[in-house]
């Protein structure tokens, strides 16, 4: 979808040496099909088996196209973020950490590794987007944008989370990644190793009117705005379009702003009654 398209835009835009990847085999045509000639040395592709994709009913075919939040297809191919992680760390055994995006993020700045270990205990395996609701007693982690550090911990446990997801999607009753992730957190033993990033610069996407309302300046100054919290495409490219276009000094953002508000009054008002 476009909304993926921008997203992979943003990523390429703050200057990465490497993408890893992987996906059924419309997503590796999508993938590649993204990328100018002069880029695609940077791409690094992570194949999955096809008797591991056979076995959730997935195929090589390009016939799939973009598929919605909550829908069983893409239940089952976010199964493949904690494969595509893991194989990552195994087969890059040099590379320190990893940052893991989904398509529908739009990054702004590089993140900076280095303030981010120096300000934690060391031994952490993993730091992922916090998207605690106000008042909770326990922290609850979004898995759109997560930093997995190279560590024997991490692979274990990036292990578990695969076989974990990959065994419920078998079963006929599909767990998306975000509760599996957050269900294994609850019985982890170190939960100190596993950290929310700053929700200031990493928004999540409920926080999408507040990070409009704020000045260019602190808008170009977050990390990456997640799109999540919206479904479908169209509703992902408009939000994504709306902070890159103040980011970028654009005053048509303020159109799309307003109708993004216009949409989510008109909710509220339909729910009221």
């Amino acid at each position: 979808g476009m909304s993926a398209s921008i997203s992979l835009k943003s990523i390429l835009g703050i200057g990465v040496s490497r993408i890893c990847f992987t996906g059924d085999r419309a997503g590796i045509d999508w993938m590649q099909s993204q990328m100018l000639n002069s880029s695609k040395d940077i791409l690094c592709l992570h194949e999955i088996s096809p008797i591991e994709l056979k076995k959730l009913n997935l195929n090589y075919s390009a016939e799939n196209q973009y598929t919605n939040f909550g829908q069983e297809r893409f239940i089952e191919l976010t199964t493949f973020k904690w494969f595509l992680l893991q194989s990552i760390l195994i087969q890059h055994s040099s590379t320190t950490s990893v940052i893991f995006s989904d398509l529908d993020v739009y990054w702004l700045n590089v993140p900076s590794l280095e303030k981010l270990f120096s300000a934690e205990p060391k031994n952490q395996i993993a730091f992922l987007q916090n998207d605690t609701p106000k008042g909770a007693s326990a922290i609850h982690f979004c898995t759109g944008i997560m930093f997995w550090v190279n560590t024997d911990e991490s692979v274990k446990a990036l292990r578990e989370l695969y076989q974990s997801q990959f065994s419920t999607a078998l079963s006929g009753h599909p767990i998306p990644d975000e509760p599996i992730f957050n269900s294994w957190f609850r019985s982890y033993p170190s939960k100190w190793r596993v950290k929310p990033l700053d929700s200031e610069l990493f928004v999540i996407g409920h926080r999408f009117f507040n990070l409009l309302l704020k000045k260019r300046s602190e808008v170009q100054a977050i990390n990456a705005f997640h799109a999540n919290y919206v479904i479908g495409d169209k509703a992902k490219l408009r939000r994504l379009r709306t902070v890159e276009m103040k980011s970028a000094g654009n005053w048509k953002w303020i159109i799309l702003y307003l109708r993004e508000l216009s949409s989510k009054l008109s909710q509220k008002y339909l729910l009221g009654r």
